[in-house]
């Protein structure tokens, strides 16, 4: 079985498609705070949940991450 490397660019593609179809960013906050590591410091916050990039998930924990971002529901109402 291969392994697949999965680029910032695959995830902040999977992201931007998951906000475009409905997702809240707040959600996806919570997500990405989930996957990397603890303790970094926070520059900008989404509904009072930290913003951390989506590059800061570890090589990893990537493909999990984009499980879980899979799995997460689309708002009924934005």
């Amino acid at each position: 079985m291969s392994e697949v490397l999965v680029t910032a660019r695959m995830m902040r593609k999977a992201v931007r498609g998951k906000i475009r179809a409905g997702a809240r960013p707040k959600m996806i906050c919570l997500i990405i705070n989930q996957y990397a590591p603890s303790g970094l410091s926070v520059r900008r916050w989404e509904e009072g949940i930290p913003r951390l990039p989506v590059e800061l998930v570890p090589y990893g924990r990537r493909s999990d991450f984009l499980d879980e971002l899979a799995e997460l529901p689309l708002a009924a109402v934005r």
